[in-house]
């Protein structure tokens, strides 16, 4: 997670392949948006959120 302006966002450096849409970026994504395309492709980010800040 990154702080910019005073909120946290999630950063996943991690290259995609054709199987986890190529055209995902996760850079300052919210957790709505990683639950979403979580849901969409299998469960790609499963992890507790428990303990990390808000996300906008």
């Amino acid at each position: 997670m990154v702080l910019v302006d005073g909120e946290w966002y999630y950063n996943d450096s991690c290259p995609r392949n054709a199987e986890h849409n190529p055209d995902w970026y996760c850079f300052l994504r919210t957790d709505e948006e990683l639950e979403e395309f979580s849901e969409n492709y299998g469960g790609y980010y499963n992890h507790d959120h428990t303990g990390l800040p808000d996300t906008p």
